[in-house]
């Protein structure tokens, strides 16, 4: 009888704080408005939302990496194959033991995945709230204003790269 190895492909991303120290005190503050007095207000911290956070509520809300894999999945599974191939036939004729037969699929699908954000595939996938305002709006904060009208549209979960960045994809047993 013959073993059975199941894998599960694992979307996600590293997870980081978006900027600063994770546990960063809240910024304190005072402003005056136009004729009152000073008032004291506080903001949280650079670095208190993660990578985990943003792909955690953009999944839910957007699906994005449930809709890619659909979108991708008989690819994936034909590069999978592909890879253990490959792998069967090097070590038949004699390469090490310790070639990874999924390395190159994976990488693949995650690159791929990136590039369905830079080519904001996703905004013509039929999600609901894709394209999204702030990417309409040119919303960009690696821009000096990053609110300014004058900001060109840009592409869809792109603001800082952070996410698009942290995604990885990984095999398990």
């Amino acid at each position: 009888m013959g073993h059975v190895v199941t894998l599960t492909l694992h979307l996600g991303v590293n997870d980081f704080p978006y900027s600063g120290p994770e546990n960063t005190p809240r910024r304190i503050g005072t402003r005056q408005r136009k004729g009152g007095q000073p008032e004291a207000f506080s903001a949280p911290a650079s670095g208190a939302i993660t990578t985990h956070d943003v792909a955690s509520i953009l999944e839910a809300k957007y699906h994005l990496m449930e809709v890619y894999y659909e979108d991708t999945k008989a690819e994936l599974a034909a590069d999978l194959e592909s890879g253990l191939a490959n792998v069967l036939e090097a070590r038949m004729n004699g390469a090490p033991a310790s070639l990874d037969p999924f390395g190159k699929a994976i990488q693949k699908a995650e690159a791929k995945f990136k590039e369905y954000l830079s080519l904001q595939k996703f905004d013509t996938m039929g999600i609901p709230g894709v394209p999204t305002m702030a990417s309409i709006k040119g919303i960009n904060h690696r821009l000096k204003h990053p609110y300014s009208k004058k900001n060109p549209s840009r592409p869809s979960f792109i603001d800082t790269g952070t996410y698009q960045s942290s995604t990885h994809f990984w095999l398990d047993e």
